[in-house]
């Protein structure tokens, strides 16, 4: 009888029940990531029955067989616990001193030297002058290469995440942006200033969009849209004359170029493209309202920009857009009734029209703004 239990083969070993260590590690590991909320583990964690009442403070590990054949324990396994996703109170009182003193050092800088330079103006030469401007630009260049890491770092920051640093490095990057066509206008002779200046702001611009391309911020994008604006003006300036009508035509087609740029995705910062060159397009197409015979043209410029933001608004469907369209179409009308009728009509019919487009332009927003998926939902 002895010798047929002990000629018995060994206990089969259990397979391993399916623990919720593993489980809980993976959902801490989503939220550590950002892929699930706390909300969403915890809601997994019920749906799995592995919530922390059926964990415990200690989790054993399965049981399994030893080389015996006799059932063996495993060591306790204490369960990671998942973050709550709610910050601690030092983070969320952590202010980013790094990033704004990054700021405060190129505003500093870039506001020094033009004290050093407004004081000391007369009393320098065209080489000194040149060099000092020359100087700035560089240091400042410098400053946001080494403050993205150096060359490389600079030349693999688009396929980074932002981070403060990045961001300090573009500031220092469009402030050195706007010292280099400081200091090329500076260079050039003064006997042509429109000319000077449309060159300078033309080297200035091209060395804010190199910046952007590298590194893709905020920073960059608006220093690129402001220099582009002042090369514009500065070439009209210089070939044409600066009259309101033209200045107007050129801010207005500008506008429009960053618009586009936006839509099609060509600019990192959608939203700010969007705002940025509808707001040049809108100014340019007011300013014909000043000079004398062209105020038709500014109403013109208007309306087209406005229904081409409420056009563009069906494929993008980006609120700004519907913003530019309803004010464009509520500026333009009650600027071409008073007009037309030589300013008879009085401020309250104005007003009272200026009223009645805006609702009408509002309910056609909301009209273009609806989804399309909730014409095919079930009447009650």
């Amino acid at each position: 009888m002895t010798k047929a239990i002990y000629a018995a083969p060994p206990w089969p070993a259990m397979p391993p029940r399916s623990a919720g260590v593993p489980r809980h590690e993976a959902l801490r590991r989503l939220v550590a990531e950002g892929v699930l909320s706390a909300r969403q583990a915890q809601a997994v964690q019920e749906a799995l029955r592995l919530g922390p009442e059926q964990l415990g403070p200690e989790q054993t590990a399965p049981t399994t067989s030893n080389g015996t054949g006799m059932p063996t324990q495993s060591a306790t396994v204490h369960p990671a616990p998942i973050p709550s996703g709610e910050p601690a109170a030092s983070a969320v009182r952590r202010v980013p001193w790094a990033e704004i003193v990054g700021y405060l050092g190129g505003t500093l800088l870039l506001t020094g030297t033009i004290m050093l330079v407004a004081t000391s103006w007369d009393d320098m030469t065209g080489l000194v002058r040149t060099a000092l401007a020359s100087v700035f630009a560089v240091l400042l260049l410098v400053a946001g290469t080494m403050a993205a890491g150096g060359v490389s770092g600079l030349a693999g920051a688009r396929q980074r995440a932002q981070t403060a640093r990045l961001r300090v490095a573009s500031a220092l990057l469009a402030l050195g942006a706007v010292a280099t066509a400081f200091a090329v206008a500076v260079a050039l002779p003064e006997d042509t200033q429109s000319r000077s200046i449309a060159i300078a702001s033309g080297f200035g611009l091209l060395v804010a969009i190199v910046g952007y391309m590298l590194l893709p911020t905020g920073f960059g994008l608006i220093s690129s849209v402001a220099l582009g604006l002042y090369a514009v003006t500065s070439t009209v300036d210089a070939t044409l004359g600066a009259t309101p009508f033209i200045v107007g035509l050129a801010w207005w087609g500008f506008g429009i170029a960053v618009t586009g740029m936006a839509v099609a995705g060509m600019l990192r910062q959608q939203r700010l493209g969007l705002g940025l060159g509808t707001v040049v397009a809108m100014v340019g197409a007011q300013l014909p309202l000043g000079d004398d015979g062209a105020a038709p043209w500014a109403y013109l410029l208007t309306v087209a920009l406005a229904l081409g933001c409420l056009a563009l608004h069906r494929q993008v469907r980006n609120p700004l857009l519907l913003v530019a369209g309803v004010v464009g179409v509520t500026l333009a009308v009650p600027e071409a009734i008073w007009d037309i009728t030589d300013g008879t009509v009085g401020a309250a019919a104005i007003l009272l029209v200026a009223g009645i487009v805006l609702l009408a332009a509002s309910g056609l927003g909301f009209r273009m703004h609806r989804h399309p998926d909730s014409e095919s939902l079930p009447k009650p």
